[in-house]
């Protein structure tokens, strides 16, 4: 009996001593890990594609400076990489949970807002924190009934939100473009457009703007002659698109088809317009989009990125590009202050009112509904290129 409780007693010592060790090792890390989980196939790969050229760029930018001060110890980063979702939100579920064994530090997705959605629902009740650069669906932060922010206080994002685009196009028109009839096309069976229709439409009497026509469409809509037409016998001044690039270079074209020569207005989804083949750049004519930066800024900070972008890539970076960059840095800013990578500490920072970080899409910081705030800049077309318009905040 003395020699069972003997082997017991050593068997439970032994099990401590693992537990300890293994305590230390994950105490100790040597790099911080960063995951992500995006589209880089499918219709919108272009999203998944530039978000992780950027966050990329800024690994690469941070570890040949040292890393990050954790403290009074430089820790490299280690990415883990981006798993495809193909904007799908179960894909992106599943792309969560594997990216989370590898015991990673942040989770930088997912991109488009359904996929965060279903990225979100695995992440909550877990301490990792969650920063998706792009997803700007209303209910990422705060869930479908604006009541569940208790449950996700571990999920923030880079980018503005929708609510806040529609209320930037809707001021835009009022009081830069000074019109007043608006038509709107949207697509109801995607969170994004819907989500920028209905705040545009809440706050249009608020900025004087009647909306003489408005339309909805499928995903799998493909004829939007009828529509057009119909905006033409209303006499609308602007419509109001907020859609995706892809299909948003077929809707435009065939307005302009229709004989529609009067001004469209979208939101950040038409960031890559002019990377569609077969796009007439002449179709995007007094055209203006909400954008998170402008590439042609002279401001430094924007000026560095996309100089070193271009210089690794070869190519202008787009929003999503700047903005997967941006999440990188702010992780970052948070890391130093918390002088910690545990996530309460990192957390504690990040929801502090006191905090905030310069980068290359402006100024940003955090409301306490882990949406960022920041202004918006717009966007125009010249010479078959984006160029910046105005600042609306």
């Amino acid at each position: 009996m003395k020699k069972s409780l003997k082997i017991i007693s050593l068997f439970t010592l032994v099990v401590v001593l693992i537990l300890t060790v293994t305590s230390c090792k994950k105490d100790k890390k040597d790099t911080i890990r960063i995951a992500s989980v995006g589209p880089i196939s499918g219709d919108v790969a272009i999203y998944g594609n530039s978000t992780k050229k950027g966050i990329e760029l800024a690994i690469e930018e941070i570890n040949n400076n040292g890393g990050i001060l954790v403290d009074d110890k430089q820790m490299k980063i280690e990415w883990v990489g981006m798993i495809d979702d193909e904007a799908s939100s179960d894909k992106a579920a599943t792309a969560f949970n594997t990216q989370y064994a590898k015991n990673i530090d942040l989770m930088l997705g997912a991109i488009t807002s359904g996929a965060t959605e279903g990225l979100v629902g695995q992440a909550i009740g877990k301490k990792l924190l969650v920063i998706t650069p792009t997803g700007t669906a209303d209910y990422i932060t705060v869930g479908k009934n604006g009541d569940e922010r208790d449950l996700r206080t571990n999920i923030f994002r880079a980018c503005f939100n929708d609510s806040y685009q529609g209320e930037v196009a809707a001021k835009f028109i009022s009081n830069n473009l000074k019109k007043t009839r608006v038509a709107v096309l949207y697509n109801n069976e995607d969170s994004y457009s819907m989500g920028l229709y209905n705040s545009f439409k809440n706050l249009a009497t608020t900025n004087q703007i009647d909306i003489v026509y408005e339309q909805s469409y499928q995903n799998n809509s493909v004829d939007f002659k009828t529509a057009w037409n119909s905006i033409k016998s209303s006499g609308a001044e602007v419509v109001f698109l907020p859609e995706y690039y892809e299909k948003v270079v077929t809707i435009v074209s065939q307005g302009r088809d229709a004989g529609y020569n009067g001004t469209i207005v979208g939101a950040d989804g038409w960031d890559g317009v002019l990377s569609v083949d077969g796009v007439d750049e002449n179709d995007f004519t007094n055209c203006y989009f909400s954008n998170h930066f402008a590439v042609d800024s002279n401001e430094a900070v924007v000026n560095n990125f996309v100089n070193s972008y271009k210089s690794k890539y070869n190519e202008n970076p787009t929003s999503f590009a700047a903005l997967g960059y941006d999440a990188v840095y702010i992780y970052k800013k948070a890391v130093e202050e918390a002088k910690s990578i545990e996530f309460d500490k990192v957390l504690e920072v990040l929801t502090s009112s006191n905090f905030y970080a310069d980068v290359v899409t402006g100024r940003i910081t955090f409301a306490a509904n882990g949406n960022a705030v920041k202004p918006a800049v717009v966007m125009t077309f010249e010479n078959k290129n984006y160029k910046y318009y105005t600042t609306v905040e």
